[in-house]
This record gives structure tokens, C-alpha cells and sequence, in this order.
């Protein structure tokens, strides 16, 4: 199992090249490497447009001003990370949340149809660690709501063919540190709309707009990406798809591990679905369970972050309260009861290949015994 996606001389000589070329200016987007990762990152998706920014955060910004979101909006946000009703509150708009799938967790259309408005303007579903989400069904429950796929865990996953982020209004992903291809820190959004890739261009260059740039159109953001991250990611396209590979087998070793667990069932993903496995996560049938289980698995590997997922959906949390409470917002207990029930039971394992192969193989393992013994 390869520990890096480019080898460490490659990405010096990456790296060393661009100091002595270019002039690391990324203005206009005019960085020679930035240029170069977007082409790349385009070829890899087979979409049409990529646009590198600083984040994925930014890139999820980014994408709902693409879509002219803005006050007075509704977005439709899945609860359980606070990236996407964060992003909405950014642009001014509300976050109105939709309930999860008890299987597969990801946004339960029904539930995006039963809280969609007249001020509804477009959903935002995370492909939770790693399981594409299914737009059409989002779409098509909601009566044509735009869908933007967060897809930050979902590098090459793919649902009937389509790959995440592609096929939808705009797909956003990060490069953070931790996530399938890393370039330290940046973001990419990705679609087919030009007008939607002009306005996210505008919002990441100050508000200036290519070919008129004494022309200010907004007051825009200062979203773009260095060129030492662009390096970076241009240097290790070449073996991402490999490494998303080598998380899904991990992912699925643990599912076998657990296949004869009648109280612990893994994310249900489908045979048309290919889980990018940024999270490996399995729902117990109980927390006490679930508490009893951790317990005799952390003496064995505690490095390599086995425990639970999320102390409760979003909107519990007290940032968001303290706003519900100044703009009397009905964000109380029973909003979303799949997602506060599933916070309670969820196991999660990151995946992080620098631990080598044997590390996840003894974990199968010792996760077997251990809920068994539960």
C-alpha cells in the first residue's frame, strides 16, 4: 500500500520547478500550476469546467452564489456537518434541514420534499463518508431544486455511473490534509453551467470578471488557490484514483468483518454504488452497545481514531441554537429524528493509508472478535 499519492522527489521536483519558473502569482487566475491542476482535475471528473479555490469551504460558497442563492433563500442542508447551513448563512440565505436514509445516510428525498417551500432555492447533500448521493431522486422529490454535491469525502465515488459531482448543479471538494487527494489546504467546484462558473469566478477574484477586470461586478472574496497547493495537486492526480481504491478495500474488509453482527450494520451503499470510503461507519443497535464495543477495541489500535461520529446533528449544537433563538427558528429536538437517533449509534474509523495495510487488517480483525464478545 502506497503511502503517498506522488512520491516524495516528485512532488520537490514539482515544487522546485515552480519556485525557479513562475512567478507564484495566481492573479486572474493566471498560475501556470493552477491552470494545469484545474485541466487535470477536469480530465479525471470528464466534466467541463473546474474551479480551484482556497477551501472546500470557499468552493461551497462559491457554488451557492454560482447559483444565485442569496437572502431571503431557503437551502436544504442534510444535518449532520455544519459546512452546507454555515454556507447558507453565508450568502444570507436559511438552512432549512432534511432528515437522513436510516441505511444509507444520506438525505432522505421524502424528507427534502415534505421541508421544501416556495423561498426553497437549492439542496446541498454531503456525500457522507464517501457515499455518492442520489441527486435525481433529490431533484425529482422536490420538484426540480437544483442539487450541489458536497462532495469533500467522495473523491471518484460513483452512483449508476455517474461520478460524484458530476451530472448536478455544481459538486465542491477539498484538498484538506486529510481528505483522498490532499494538497494542504484548497477546494475545487466543478460544473457544467457557464453562468454558474462565471458568478463563482467573480466571487473568488474580489468581484472582478475576466476580461473586464476594471469592471468591479460585486464585492466578491479573495478564494484563490496558492500556487504551492496547485503544485501539489497537479503532481498527485496521477495516483488518486489508485488511492481511493485502496480506501475502498479497507472499507470493505470491515463491512466483512461485521457481516455476521446482527446488532451492527454498515453504511448501505448498493450494487450500483462505488464508495470512495473516505470514513469506514457502521450504526449500532444501541449506544450501549456501541459504548461497549469502543471499550474493548481502543487498548488494541486507539492511533488509528476508532470512536463515535458526531455528538449530535447541527442544528443542536449551541452556535446555531443561540442564532435560532435571536431569529425564532424552530431548530429543536425531533427536527430530524433519524439523524439524532443515528448520532447516538454511529461507529467511525478514518481511513488514513499512512498507518500501511497490516494496521487495517488487525482492526478487521479485532473488530470481529470484539462484537462478538458484545
Amino acid at each position: 500500500m502506497t503511502a503517498d499519492l506522488a512520491a516524495p522527489d516528485e512532488l520537490l521536483a514539482a515544487l522546485d520547478r515552480m519556485l525557479r519558473d513562475e512567478a507564484l502569482s495566481t492573479k486572474h487566475g493566471g498560475g501556470t500550476y493552477v491552470r494545469r491542476f484545474e485541466q487535470g482535475f477536469s480530465r479525471l471528473l470528464r466534466v467541463e469546467r473546474a474551479l480551484s479555490l482556497n477551501s472546500g469551504t470557499a468552493a461551497l460558497h462559491a457554488a451557492l452564489i454560482g447559483l444565485g442563492v442569496g437572502p431571503g433563500d431557503e437551502v436544504i442542508v442534510d444535518p449532520l456537518l455544519r459546512f452546507a447551513a454555515v454556507a447558507a448563512l453565508r450568502v444570507g440565505a436559511s438552512p432549512v434541514f432534511a432528515d437522513l436514509d436510516p441505511q444509507s445516510w444520506l438525505m432522505d428525498p421524502e424528507s427534502a420534499a415534505r421541508v421544501r417551500t416556495a423561498r426553497s432555492r437549492a439542496i446541498v447533500a454531503t456525500a457522507f463518508f464517501g457515499l455518492p448521493t442520489d441527486p435525481c431522486a433529490l431533484t425529482k422529490a422536490t420538484g426540480g431544486l437544483p442539487v450541489i454535491e458536497d462532495c469533500a469525502q467522495a473523491l471518484l465515488a460513483r452512483r449508476d455511473g455517474r461520478t460524484a459531482g458530476c451530472g448536478v448543479a455544481a459538486g465542491v471538494f477539498s484538498f484538506q490534509s486529510s481528505k483522498h487527494l490532499s494538497t494542504g489546504e484548497g477546494g475545487m467546484m466543478v460544473t457544467a453551467d457557464p453562468e454558474v462558473a462565471l458568478r463563482a469566478l467573480e466571487l473568488r477574484e474580489h468581484g472582478w470578471r475576466p476580461g473586464r477586470r476594471s469592471e468591479d461586478c460585486g464585492l466578491g472574496w479573495m478564494y484563490r488557490m496558492p500556487e504551492p497547493c496547485a503544485a501539489i495537486g497537479a503532481a498527485r492526480l496521477a495516483a488518486v484514483t489508485e488511492r481511493v481504491a485502496q480506501h475502498t478495500a479497507i472499507g470493505c474488509w470491515l463491512d466483512a468483518a461485521i457481516e455476521d453482527i446482527a446488532w451492527l450494520s454498515p453504511q448501505a451503499a448498493g450494487p450500483e454504488v462505488t464508495h470512495a470510503r473516505w470514513r469506514w461507519g457502521a450504526a449500532a443497535e444501541s449506544p450501549k452497545r456501541l459504548a461497549n464495543l469502543l471499550q474493548r477495541l481502543q487498548p488494541h489500535e486507539p492511533r488509528l481514531e476508532v470512536g463515535f461520529c458526531h455528538p449530535g446533528p447541527i442544528y443542536l449544537r449551541s452556535f446555531l441554537q443561540d442564532l435560532a433563538a435571536a431569529q425564532s427558528q424552530p431548530w429543536t429536538p425531533g427536527l430530524c429524528p433519524v439523524a439524532e437517533r443515528l448520532t447516538e449509534r454511529l461507529l467511525h474509523l478514518r481511513i488514513d493509508l499512512r498507518h500501511g495495510e497490516a494496521a487495517y487488517q488487525r482492526l478487521a480483525e479485532q473488530l470481529h472478535t470484539a462484537a462478538r464478545a458484545c
